[in-house]
C-alpha cells in the first residue's frame, strides 16, 4: 500500500469517527425509545360502577377447608335501608360442606366519607364476643360467636372499601383474618386511589 491510500484511510477513519455519537447518546436514546413504546406506570382510576370483582372475591386457598365460594350477589340488600347507598357492592356467599358457609361483601364508595358509616354497621351486626382488632387494612374488628351456631366474622376498611366476611361453622379468627388479609392485597391497587 502506497503512503497515499494510507493516508487516505486515515483521514477517512478520523472524519469517520468524528461523526460516531457517543456511548451515553446512544443510551440517551435508548431510554428515550423505550420510554414512548412502554405504557404509563401510573394507573387509571376506573369508576367504581364499571368494576368487575367476580374474580378477585375467592381464589383457590383462600378459604379453610370445607369452605367453598358460591352465589354472587349485587344487590346490597338490606344494607341500603341503613347506610349510604355504595357505588359498587358484591356479595358472595359462601358454602360450608355445602351448607350455609356464611359470605363476603365488598363495598366500594367514591365518597370516601360514606365509609366510617357502613363500617360501623357491619359492625353492628357482629355479635362482638372475643372481638380484637385484626391489623387488617386500615381499621378491622374480628369477633366470635358461639352461642348458637359458631360464627366467626370479620370486618375492615381499605381506603375506598367496606369489607364484610363471615364464616359459620368449624373456622375461627385466625382463617378469616388470614382470608381477609388475602382479600385485602388483592382490593389495594383498586379501592386505594390518589
Amino acid at each position: 500500500m502506497d503512503k497515499k491510500n494510507t493516508l487516505l484511510i486515515v483521514c477517512l477513519a478520523t472524519i469517520l469517527s468524528a461523526c460516531a455519537p457517543s456511548p451515553q447518546s446512544i443510551q440517551t436514546a435508548l431510554a428515550q425509545t423505550k420510554a414512548a413504546w412502554m405504557p404509563s406506570p401510573s394507573p387509571t382510576n376506573i369508576p367504581f360502577a364499571s368494576l368487575d370483582l367476580e374474580n378477585k372475591l375467592i381464589i383457590n386457598g383462600d378459604l379453610p377447608p370445607g369452605f367453598s365460594g358460591s352465589q354472587i350477589r349485587y344487590d346490597p340488600g338490606y344494607f341500603t335501608n341503613y347506610a349510604p347507598i355504595p357505588d359498587y357492592h358484591i356479595n358472595q356467599i359462601i358454602s360450608y360442606n355445602n351448607h350455609n358457609g356464611g359470605l363476603v361483601d365488598v363495598l366500594l364508595f367514591e365518597d370516601i366519607n360514606k365509609v366510617p358509616r357502613a363500617y360501623q354497621l357491619f359492625l353492628s351486626t357482629m355479635i362482638m364476643s372475643n372481638s380484637k382488632n385484626a391489623n387488617v387494612g386500615e381499621e378491622s374488628t374480628a369477633s366470635d360467636n358461639v352461642e348458637l351456631i359458631k360464627t366467626t366474622d370479620l370486618a375492615f376498611i381499605r381506603c375506598h372499601a367496606v369489607v364484610h366476611i363471615q364464616l359459620i361453622g368449624s373456622s375461627n379468627q385466625i382463617d378469616v383474618i388470614s382470608y381477609g388479609q388475602r382479600l385485602d392485597k388483592r382490593l389495594q391497587p383498586i379501592a386505594c386511589r390518589t
